[in-house]
């Protein structure tokens, strides 16, 4: 038994820079896995992946409503002009007829100036 272990004692310290150099690798990849393996640790916030993606699924969503609502107020507001523009134009035909309508009111009340002036007898 003290010939094993003195095989051992000889090997290590025969080997002892080879040794510290294997050892020094192992204990820093321990070091880079304990760093890199707690995932679990980062910080969520307490709002997990799927919550986010409905979010911007949600406001995709929104911003899609928004732009049709855009879209509809710029018709309206087309429909609206159009609208305008017949009531002027509308408009220019009632003053044009009301003009037209005193025109002949005018020419009729000459008319009948004219016959109230003729002798009753002819």
């Amino acid at each position: 038994m003290n010939e094993i272990v003195s095989k051992i004692k000889n090997f290590f310290m025969g080997n002892y820079k080879t040794m510290v150099i294997v050892g020094g690798i192992i204990i820093v990849c321990f070091l880079i896995w304990y760093v890199f393996s707690g995932r679990e640790n980062v910080s969520s916030n307490g709002v997990s992946t799927n919550d986010i993606r409905t979010e911007l699924s949600n406001a995709q969503d929104t911003k899609s409503d928004i732009t049709d609502t855009a879209s509809d107020i710029s018709n309206t507001s087309t429909d609206i002009a159009e609208t305008v523009g017949n009531l002027a134009e509308s408009i220019d035909t009632a003053t044009g007829a009301s003009s037209k309508f005193d025109a002949i009111i005018d020419e009729c009340t000459g008319i009948i100036d004219q016959i109230r002036k003729q002798p009753a007898g002819e």
